[in-house]
């Protein structure tokens, strides 16, 4: 049986840690372990309550010591060691403000057919997705140019899922699955439920303009290469 690391990188949101581990556990009876990476005390007493509750499901990595809590630079760090554990067949990009719907990881990995290395899914919110299940053995090639990276460490937040999307499509191992819904909760995408907004989002957003250009140079260089 193929075994998924959700992994989860938090920041200034141990108030929902609680609901998104519980969410991932219900609607994810596959063979699953969740990966965390946070790096405030709040975050980690709640996970070690929540690793007794679900006994081997819930690990984290505690980067406190570490000044650089940016999605990319986490994401990363967890799937390194995803790599250097083995074992692991897929690995899901998750966010901290995502509901997962039930049966959304036997939908996305039913996809992985054929040539097919990485499965962006349904967060019901953008037609182009936001997260993508990824094969483990694709994860080297997922920045084109740095294959100790899952996402390019150039961004500060914004366009480096996307670079990573367009990657894999030029790559021709790019598969969706629509019905393997994880729904994205961000404020500024239409759609109930909205999470609030709150000092992480606006971190993440002010980077906007330096990001969008960097994924301009990145994506020629990307074509320019494969």
């Amino acid at each position: 049986m193929a075994r998924t690391a959700v992994l989860t990188p938090s920041l200034g949101r141990f108030n929902y840690v609680w609901s998104v581990v519980s969410n991932i556990e219900k609607a994810t009876p596959e063979d699953h372990i969740q990966f965390w990476c946070v790096g405030e005390r709040h975050y980690i007493e709640q996970l070690h309550e929540l690793s007794r509750m679900y006994p081997g499901q819930i690990e984290w990595m505690d980067d406190s010591d570490d000044d650089d809590k940016r999605y990319v630079t986490r994401m990363n760090k967890m799937a390194r060691l995803v790599r250097e554990r083995g074992g692991y067949d897929y690995v899901f990009f998750g966010q901290d403000d995502v509901v997962y719907h039930d049966g959304w990881l036997s939908e996305a990995a039913n996809a992985m057919i054929d040539d097919t290395r990485a499965v962006l899914v349904n967060d019901m919110r953008k037609p182009k997705g936001t997260q993508v299940l990824m094969a483990t053995d694709y994860l080297p090639l997922a920045v084109f140019d740095d294959p100790e990276s899952v996402f390019y460490s150039g961004y500060r937040h914004n366009f480096a899922d996307d670079e990573q999307h367009e990657t894999a499509r030029l790559r021709g191992v790019l598969g969706e699955a629509r019905r393997s819904k994880v729904e994205h909760m961000h404020p500024m995408l239409d759609g109930p439920s909205r999470r609030p907004w709150d000092e992480t989002y606006a971190r993440s957003q002010g980077n906007w303009e330096h990001d969008a250009a960097l994924y301009e140079r990145r994506m020629a260089q990307v074509r320019k290469a494969l």
